[in-house]
């Protein structure tokens, strides 16, 4: 064998090994990838329970004392949940000024003001939205006396748990007619929120005369407020069309 066929099979050999190091490595990556796939994978699903669990151990219970409060209504005014031992609360976690569910909801619980008056309940309607923006809607500003509180940092949100989920958001449009809500709110003129929170979901707070938490309702989209019969219940008002049998 002459020295240009050792050459020859030389660069076989060399070409033969230069493949299979290169097919090696393109493999070895491939493993990486996947096993960095597989612990990201793990990562996040790790740490979606972890935050899932902490979202729910966040939620008040039926039962426990609710979190005291200290915050400023839309007019400067002090609200403290301590001050109103005594009383049945309706403590309302709302989304933002312009949300057609949220405000048809207080627009119904408006209707039965006098009655809740009478009753001595205490309301505490919550918004995301600014004290400047709630000020600018004469449907808002009616709501006094009952407090009507800005909180856009969402402060007392987290402190009850009170949620953001896109999911739930996007449920809302196979359970709910946004159109119907807006044209249902359309003579509130509602004012903007450009900077409200698109996914918050709302939720209703029961707490009886000594601060205990009676029902804990979150809702399962952006439509989901308890039955407002079950509000009328809690607050001791006969709803007035109970008894009203249907012509149909």
């Amino acid at each position: 064998m002459n020295l240009g066929e050792n050459k020859f099979k030389l660069n076989i050999f060399l070409g033969n090994t230069s493949g299979l190091m290169c097919f090696s490595f393109v493999r070895f990556l491939i493993n990486q990838i996947n096993l960095s796939g597989i612990r990201f994978y793990a990562s996040i699903h790790s740490n979606t329970k972890k935050l899932t669990k902490k979202i729910i151990q966040m939620k008040v219970q039926v039962g426990q004392i609710a979190p005291n409060f200290s915050i400023t209504d839309i007019f400067g005014n002090n609200v403290q949940l301590a001050d109103y031992k005594g009383k049945k609360i309706l403590l309302g976690f709302y989304r933002n000024a312009n949300c057609p569910f949220c405000n048809r909801r207080v627009h119904q619980i408006m209707l039965n003001n006098i009655s809740f008056k009478q009753k001595d309940v205490q309301l505490l309607f919550f918004f995301e939205s600014s004290a400047e923006i709630l000020k600018k809607s004469s449907f808002h500003t009616g709501i006094s006396p009952w407090p009507l509180i800005g909180d856009p940092d969402r402060k007392i949100y987290s402190q009850y748990g009170v949620e953001t989920s896109p999911l739930k958001m996007m449920k809302t449009m196979f359970v709910s007619s946004l159109g119907q809500a807006k044209k249902d709110t359309a003579q509130l003129n509602l004012p903007e929120d450009k900077a409200a929170t698109m996914s918050l979901i709302p939720a209703d707070i029961f707490i009886d005369e000594n601060f205990k938490i009676v029902k804990a309702h979150y809702g399962k989209h952006l439509d989901d407020h308890i039955e407002y019969n079950e509000l009328l219940k809690f607050a001791g008002i006969n709803d007035p069309f109970k008894n009203i049998k249907s012509t149909k």
